[in-house]
């Protein structure tokens, strides 16, 4: 049998190479030897030097075939003559036996002499020299498949590794050959090829490393099993390196560290053989009871990780228990880094199940700290663990930014001493943007300093090649994080799976469609159930955060994605990944919509996905292709009988809602990309310029016969008709012609809810709302026909507006901008939609805006902002008792307005869009929705309203800031989390009545059922008789 070849420190894996490493390893015969004396003597034939014939004096070589029988020794050629090794075997039943037997081992004899006062054919054993032996000692390196029967001994293996009674027993060194095949001597944390410098960095990580160093020295801990987790690139090995290096053999007798990219450090099955070999070093007697176990079965190395656990571990330490009671305390502690490293992942959860059920159990009386990342099934399985647990999540840690900071400033200290740059380079915001971009993770901050101290490089043209102000084709500042990146999304078995997946993650996450951020919205965006999509992303949990949302561990995974010459097959542009996202999510709505109109009622069915666009990439032309779907669901919606907003029963499903919101995107990037062209727009525009604020008299109405039949006879099926017949006729005209106002003054006289039903194509409510829109800004129209029928027109359009994604197109005209105007920025849909509602709702309670084109982006200007200023600032100027109760009445009287007109405003009433003008008038910023267009009910709006108008009360009475009030409205929570609230209780100073005290406390009451209406605050402060 060929002896197997010694084991040598692998070097790092060819990543060219992986295919050959992954071979099976070539089959050996399994050689049974019946006595040592054949095992030496098949030695001994491999590695001796052949001996001449008997009786010849030359040095010629003898066949291997040539007889060298008992008594034929010749006379050594070495003068001094040691005898290392003797052979002792059993009598044998015939010298003629024993010659078979030791053919090889008299080879080695005749070289060396006969052993003293005995000769050949008698001795009981066969002398062999040190240099033999070791020859012999090399040859058995490795070796396996081999068994030596009878009860031979091997004794006084001089020069090698002194083993003895081989055969009958096995002592270390020995028990080394057997396993040296088995054991991961890489794998351990003191290993070559581990890197001595990937620790913690001083004054770093220190909250974690006690929370360890406490475990590890508390011998009442509950728990033996401390599961250290993150995601790639947290950190995890240099912290479990940190903790093995700087604590003693009895504290951490064996370690194991995987990596998945070096055959000898990947491998499960030598996992609990690596231990073994390292406890036999590190644990008194353990080594006897190791190889006891080896001696009853030498082939345990080959075995099941259950059996090798139970046979090399549990067994000895058992053994041990046994003869000495005395068990450390606190018991010593295993370590395992990198689980999910293994190549394997089923052996992965064998691994944490064999030592999970052996803690359980209580049949070893040792610790295991094990680092991975947050893979699903090794979480799963940690779970399951009957024994207690004691997990820490790095990726939740508040201090790891902080220790990274920590980390750069030091590194980059030390890189400017050693340099001789300026001491403050490379200056703080560099290095605050370095730490942003780390999103906690380690490895960008190490990889990043690794690539800066570049000894054959200059720090500063480093720095500038990361910062891309310089380039380099040769250079990859984050080629280790690259390789990981790639590492993980390659074990991604289906790749149009993952192509999608990213792309709508990028897709959502750079052009705001906003908030599809729920696990529950990717499921149904990609048709999969929770548990489905969960399965196919287990792989890449150490990349995303898939808790209730989807969100990204390393935001230079997401630089990674973009840069082509980094992610390679995966690279994903921001317009492809928007595409992409766009046509899954059109897919997905256009799949869903059929169930949800025949199936109302089934909440099960119900779409629950909010998404809305705020800035994106695509051209206008690739909006319409992409939501082309969704035109023609529109255009079967408007030919239902009934209101679709009021079809669905719940706010579970909002899936009809999408497809408004999609479409009035499309509409206001579809304008505003004209606003530079000749548009009828501008002509509304220049009428608005020309009369100074004023339409001017209307033009006098002589009516037609038929004209005035049709007059005469309105009824909600004739008008709308004959309006819109005029109205497609008018093309925008100005000024309208008496007859068309009449109709629409004819058409306002009927519910406005039933009217709107009546506009069944998106360019008939696009007429009707231009023409409401020139009416309700006409001062004449105003002065002849009173604020009652402005209000129902207003009614009217904010109606046809819910039903259809159609805006008045004189607000895409670019007027003049006032020049101390506020100009902030707002999201697109939101910005279109105040300056909707500000232009049709009473501005005795709603501030106008409009908006400009400035670098490139839409902003909403706020007319009049120079002569109002916000709630919050009238608030710090300390107004008198009587000053604020006028205005709180007004407030509320502002509330009361925008209740009726069934607009919800900013989700919440937020103080922050309360305006007052020069004369302490309040308006309100339109900033918000139409309340059917939200899945929210008109009552649980009213009553959120008046709790914030209860504590903005308070706020202004006691001049106080509530905190919890304002984590409400900044964070727009729902009213399951106000029920829970109650506003506090009066200051001593200053003192407040007993009436006004009643409505603070009625108004912020826990229970929302208990509020008062907003009609009975404002009838209530009026009886007050304030002025």
């Amino acid at each position: 049998m060929a002896p197997a070849p010694s084991r040598i420190a692998s070097p790092e894996p060819n990543p060219d190479q992986a295919d050959e490493e992954h071979q099976p390893p070539v089959q050996r015969q399994n050689t049974v030897f019946t006595s040592a004396l054949d095992l030496v003597q098949q030695l001994c034939h491999s590695i001796l030097p052949p001996v001449p014939s008997h009786g010849s004096e030359s040095d010629d070589e003898v066949s291997p075939s040539t007889p060298i029988l008992p008594g034929s020794y010749p006379k050594s050629k070495t003068s001094s003559l040691t005898t290392d090794v003797w052979l002792e075997h059993p009598a044998s039943p015939s010298a003629s036996d024993e010659a078979t037997h030791t053919h090889g081992a008299c080879a080695a004899a005749t070289q060396y002499g006969s052993p003293p006062s005995q000769t050949p054919s008698t001795a009981p054993g066969l002398p062999i020299s040190a240099t033999a032996i070791e020859n012999m000692g090399s040859a058995l390196q490795g070796a396996h498949n081999f068994t030596v029967r009878d009860r031979a001994r091997i004794t006084n293996m001089v020069g090698v590794n002194n083993v003895t009674n081989y055969g009958g027993t096995i002592d270390l060194d020995v028990m080394k050959i057997f396993m040296e095949e088995f054991v991961s001597f890489d794998a351990v944390h003191d290993s070559p090829v581990q890197d001595p410098t990937r620790q913690c960095h001083p004054e770093t990580r220190r909250g974690v490393l006690k929370q360890l160093q406490d475990w590890f020295d508390d011998p009442d801990a509950d728990e033996s099993i401390f599961w250290l987790h993150g995601p790639a690139g947290v950190g995890k090995s240099a912290i479990a390196q940190t903790i093995a290096r700087s604590l003693s053999r009895d504290k951490v007798p064996a370690t194991f560290f995987f990596y998945r990219s070096d055959t000898s450090r990947n491998d499960g099955n030598r996992l609990f053989t690596t231990l073994a070999w390292q406890l036999a070093l590190s644990i008194p007697g353990f080594k006897t009871h190791l190889i006891n176990s080896l001696n009853e079965r030498p082939d345990l190395p080959r075995k099941d990780v259950e059996t090798q656990f139970e046979e090399l571990i549990v067994r000895p330490l058992q053994a041990l228990n046994e003869i000495s009671s005395q068990t450390p305390f606190p018991a010593p502690v295993i370590i395992i880094d990198g689980v999910d490293e293994c190549v394997d992942e089923k052996l992965q959860r064998r691994i944490l199940k064999v030592i999970g059920n052996a803690i359980n159990d209580r049949r070893v009386p040792l610790r295991f700290l094990i680092c991975s990342r947050p893979e699903a099934h090794i979480q799963e399985t940690i779970d399951n663990f009957q024994c207690p647990t004691l997990p820490l999540g790095l990726a939740t840690l508040d201090d790891a930014y902080k220790d990274i900071e920590i980390y750069l400033k030091a590194e980059f200290s030390r890189i400017a001493s050693e340099q001789d740059l300026d001491p403050t380079w490379p200056g703080e915001e560099i290095i605050q943007k370095f730490v942003y971009k780390s999103s906690g993770q380690f490895i960008y901050a190490s990889t990043l300093i690794r690539f800066i101290d570049d000894e054959y490089s200059c720090a500063t043209t480093q720095l500038d090649i990361v910062l891309g102000l310089k380039t380099s084709e040769a250079k990859k500042p984050f080629a280790e994080l690259d390789a990981l990146y790639m590492e993980i999304l390659k074990r991604q078995p289906d790749r149009n799976f993952l192509n999608d997946i990213l792309s709508l993650f990028i897709g959502c996450l750079l052009s705001k469609f906003y908030p599809i951020v729920a696990i529950k919205s990717y499921a149904i965006v990609m048709n999969l159930s929770e548990k489905e999509l969960c399965r196919k992303l287990r792989g890449m949990r150490s990349l995303l955060k898939l808790d209730s949302s989807v969100d990204v561990y390393h935001r230079s995974f997401l630089d990674f994605l973009e840069d082509s010459l980094r992610s390679g097959q995966h690279h994903i542009t921001q317009q492809a990944a928007e595409r992409q996202s766009l046509n899954l999510i059109t897919t997905s709505i256009v799949r869903h919509v059929p169930i949800v109109l025949e199936q109302p009622d089934s909440h099960e069915l119900h779409f629950s996905l909010s998404v809305c666009l705020d800035r994106c990439a695509l051209s206008v032309e690739e909006l319409q292709e992409a939501l082309h779907p969704l035109m023609q669901i529109q255009v079967k919606l408007l030919g239902m009988e009934k209101s679709w907003q009021r079809l669905l029963p719940c706010n579970k499903c909002n899936i009809l809602f999408i497809i408004r919101n999609l479409l009035m995107y499309l509409t206001c990037r579809q304008e505003a990309s004209k606003h530079e062209a000749a548009h009828t727009a501008q002509v509304v525009e220049q009428a608005l310029t020309e009369h100074a604020g004023s339409f001017g008299p209307l033009t006098p109405f002589v009516a037609t016969e038929v004209e005035q039949i049709v007059l005469e006879k309105s009824d909600l099926d004739d008008t709308p008709s004959s309006l819109l017949v005029h109205l497609r006729g008018t093309k925008l005209e100005l000024p309208l012609s008496a007859m068309i106002i009449d109709l629409i003054c004819s058409l306002l006289s009927f519910d406005y809810v039933e009217t709107a039903m009546r506009v069944r194509s998106i360019s008939d409510g696009q007429v009707l709302v231009d023409a409401i829109d020139y009416l309700i800004n006409n001062g004449d129209f105003l002065s002849r026909h009173g604020t009652a029928i402005a209000h129902r027109a207003a009614l009217l359009a904010l109606e046809v507006h819910a039903r259809a994604p159609v805006l008045p197109r004189s607000m895409f005209c670019s007027g003049d901008i006032p020049q101390h105007s506020i100009v902030n920025e707002y999201p697109l849909m939101s910005l279109f939609t105040s300056t909707f509602m500000g232009r049709i709702l009473d501005r005795s309670y709603v501030l106008r805006v409009s908006w400009m084109f400035k670098e490139g982006r839409l902003q909403v200007v706020h007319d009049n902002m120079n002569t109002c200023q916000s709630f919050r600032e009238w608030r710090r100027s300390n107004p008198g008792l009587v000053m604020m109760l006028r205005v709180m009445l007004e407030v509320a009287k502002a509330i009361q307005y925008v209740d009726l007109m069934d607009v919800l405003l900013h989700d919440i009433f937020d103080p922050r869009e309360i305006f007052l003008d020069s004369e302490c008038h309040v308006k309100i910023f339109p900033w918000g929705d139409i309340l059917p267009m939200t899945r929210l009910s008109a009552e649980e709006v009213h009553q959120r309203n008046i709790f914030i108008l209860g504590c903005t009360f308070y706020e202004l009475y006691f001049n106080v800031e509530i905190e919890q009030y304002r984590d409400i409205i900044y964070q727009s929570q729902f009213e399951d989390d106000m029920i829970q609230l109650q506003g506090p209780e009066p200051p001593s100073e200053p003192e407040i009545s007993d009436e006004l005290w009643q409505v603070i406390q009625r108004c912020y009451a826990a229970d929302p059922k208990s509020r008062p209406t907003i009609q009975e605050v404002v009838q209530e402060m009026e009886s007050w008789k304030i002025d």
